[in-house]
């Protein structure tokens, strides 16, 4: 979220709509119709990735969808990640 933030305040508000590029204006049009799943389900893609923030940082997204659709899209990661260092520590591995 801080990537987003200074990305934001970096361009001066600038979005990717000022490119006037086809497939980033049918992306961005996706992307508007439901901001917080399509973070979500990108974030199960894009893990921890900077520039996936910097990228949503370049819509015209509110910030408050990107944050709960990123908290959202975290969330099967960290119990995965929380599950498999359980699982270490119960086997002695670590």
């Amino acid at each position: 979220s801080i990537g987003f933030w200074v990305t934001r305040r970096l361009s001066g508000g600038a979005t990717f709509d000022a490119f006037n590029i086809k497939c980033l204006d049918r992306m961005t049009a996706r992307l508007a119709s439901a901001p917080i799943r399509t973070v979500a389900l990108l974030r199960l893609v894009f893990f921890l990735a900077p520039a996936f923030n910097q990228a949503m940082a370049l819509t015209p997204m509110k910030f408050r969808d990107y944050a709960l659709g990123s908290a959202i899209g975290l969330m099967p990661a960290m119990c995965l990640a929380t599950l498999l260092l359980q699982w270490i520590l119960d086997r002695g591995i670590a």
